[in-house]
């Protein structure tokens, strides 16, 4: 019996996605696959034929690879991502302040995707942020000025 992934993995290569999408994609098709052995299996081929007809029910791997990437689209990983991802790794190997350093940019990475995925809360969390500032910061200008004596001239 053959191993459906690793032989996903070696004919078709996904772009890299988010999270464990990938490694779910190649479960799903490689349990079809086996499904498919099993169906030859069941119509009474031997299993060399079983294998071959299994891998027939893919035809053409650049179409397949096309499909996957083009209907996942919203789940491949942001190519600002992984560059965030790869420095965050970076610096966290160095150890000592980097892992401050790293967590800071995973908060940063953080904050982009949320803005992303989100931006009327952000927009929303901003205005009343500067609400509450030029709110809470209003009494205190108004008495800093009021005991002035240029203010009171005039």
């Amino acid at each position: 019996m053959r191993d459906w992934r690793a032989y996903l993995r070696e004919n078709l290569d996904l772009p890299a996605m988010e999270g464990l999408r990938e490694e779910r994609i190649i479960e799903e098709i490689a349990g079809q696959l086996e499904d498919f052995y099993q169906e030859a299996l069941e119509r009474g081929m031997d299993e060399a034929a079983a294998d071959a007809y299994a891998r027939r029910s893919v035809p053409d791997w650049q179409e397949l690879k096309a499909l996957l990437a083009s209907s996942n689209r919203a789940h491949r990983t942001p190519a600002t991502a992984a560059a965030f991802e790869r420095s965050e790794q970076a610096v966290r190997r160095r150890g000592g302040g980097g892992v401050w350093l790293a967590d800071r940019l995973a908060d940063v990475r953080q904050a982009f995707r949320t803005i992303r995925f989100a931006p009327a809360f952000w927009i929303v969390s901003l205005e009343i942020l500067r609400g509450i500032s030029s709110e809470s910061t209003t009494p205190f200008t108004k008495r800093r000025y009021s005991g002035s004596k240029s203010l009171q001239a005039f």
